[in-house]
């Protein structure tokens, strides 16, 4: 689990997980459309009316000033419902077909020495200090253009269950990547989000080595199906991992809980300084899956913390944060790692 388990007192904004550019590329429309509304009323404004019509008196025109305005707005609400459905179904990320069948392999090539570039620009993508990095499969989107301690990682293995193909002359790899991204802001609010990045790699194949052309991120509806093989992790290691998981957040020094730790929807705790603590056993009565898309695995059950702080009027107080959570684990070489858990 990423992250400092004492979150200073700031406040927590969990980002909802993505699959890539989509919100991004929907807030460009947006703004387009909305530059679009803005010149047409220029235009209408100082559009002049021709000699010998008949103009409206006042009333008139006070009245289609009305109806005007009303119209305005009903249409910037219609675009701005269209571009945030289009912007949280992902459907900007771009849909191109991958090779059904492809040529025969030059002499030399392995499936290892051409997804090594891919793997290799995956990695460096992971360190870049940016939300939207550019030549990179991966895009966070954010309201904010102010955002710092932007913090990328990449988790599980890429490569696992990737396609590649050879057709003419150049090699497709498609696959399916695990990356989160934590980032905050200059107000202090505390962002974190995991997307399963679907990306494709372009590669030749040049003096017996593979050359990576470029890598970004497509529609899951592009294809092909991405399966991740199940690992051959034990139970008892996964049951570790979560319950460490959770004593790193009852480790915390303050209020709100870091964003990797769960909040219950109903808990109400002053944010500021607080004492944390466990009050059940969070592997009581837990569920593993897993996820062959992504290759995370799902541990859910239920939690029940409780913060002691001290309250302006009351004085010390105590309030309960308890709720049925999800663990997402990722298997980072043979170690379980739990990258966030959420509440339910």
């Amino acid at each position: 689990m990423t992250g400092n388990a004492d979150s200073g007192g700031s406040r927590v904004r969990r980002v909802v997980v993505t699959g890539g550019q989509g919100v991004q590329a929907g807030n460009r429309n947006l703004q387009a459309n909305f530059t679009n509304i803005e010149n047409q009323k220029v235009t209408n404004q100082i559009v002049q009316v021709p000699p010998g019509e008949r103009t409206q008196s006042n009333g008139d025109n006070r009245s289609g000033e009305a109806a005007g305005g009303l119209g305005f707005v009903i249409v910037v609400i219609i675009i701005i419902f269209l571009a945030l459905s289009g912007a949280s179904s992902g459907t900007s990320l771009p849909k191109i077909p991958f090779p059904s069948h492809g040529d025969r392999w030059p002499a030399g090539a392995t499936t290892e020495a051409v997804m090594a570039p891919a793997l290799s620009a995956l990695r460096a993508c992971a360190a870049a200090p940016v939300l939207t990095p550019v030549n990179c499969p991966q895009a966070q989107p954010d309201v904010y253009s102010d955002s710092v301690n932007v913090q990328w990682s990449l988790h599980g293995n890429p490569a696992d269950g990737a396609k590649v193909k050879h057709w003419r002359g150049k090699f497709y790899v498609a696959g399916n990547a695990v990356m989160e991204v934590s980032y905050s802001d200059t107000l202090g609010d505390d962002s974190m989000a995991i997307q399963v990045v679907h990306y494709r790699a372009y590669l030749l194949w040049r003096n017996k080595a593979a050359s990576l052309i470029s890598i970004i991120g497509v529609s899951a509806a592009s294809g092909p199906v991405i399966a991740k093989n199940e690992p051959t992790v034990a139970i008892g290691d996964v049951k570790k991992a979560v319950l460490a998981a959770f004593k790193s957040c009852a480790a915390s020094k303050s209020a709100p809980l870091p964003t990797q730790c769960p909040t219950a929807s109903s808990s109400d705790i002053a944010a500021g300084a607080a004492h944390w603590r466990l009050t059940a056993d969070p592997l009581l009565n837990i569920h593993e899956s897993f996820d062959t898309s992504s290759g995370l695995i799902h541990v859910t059950g239920s939690f029940a913390m409780e913060a002691t702080y001290s309250d302006t009027l009351m004085g010390s107080a105590q309030n309960s944060n308890a709720g049925n959570y999800d663990a997402i684990v990722s298997i980072d070489g043979t170690q379980p790692e739990v990258l966030e858990i959420t509440a339910s």
